[in-house]
């Protein structure tokens, strides 16, 4: 059996997007919600509350727009962990 990857680091945006495995397999399993990630997100901060928002972080989507469409990434796509918010 092959690992699936849940997320895939892009150094430039230090930011993770969600691998196209993943959402796949998530949205078979019935995991998906607003994105593919949010039952991680629980399980690692075990709490349905905060782990359900552990990637609201729309401010630093903003400031890496620009960079993001330079390398085809959509900005809304971008996974990025702010720690003071955990």
């Amino acid at each position: 059996m092959n690992p699936i990857r849940v997320f895939r680091y892009i150094e430039e945006l230090d930011a993770f997007v969600i691998t196209e495995d993943f959402k796949s397999l998530a949205n078979y399993l019935g995991l998906s919600e607003w994105h593919s990630a949010v039952w991680v997100g629980r399980l690692f901060a075990m709490d349905n509350d905060v782990g359900e928002h552990w990637f609201d972080n729309w401010e630093e989507r903003d400031e890496r727009a620009a960079k993001a469409e330079e390398l085809g990434v959509a900005y809304d796509d971008l996974m990025i962990i702010e720690p003071e918010r955990m």
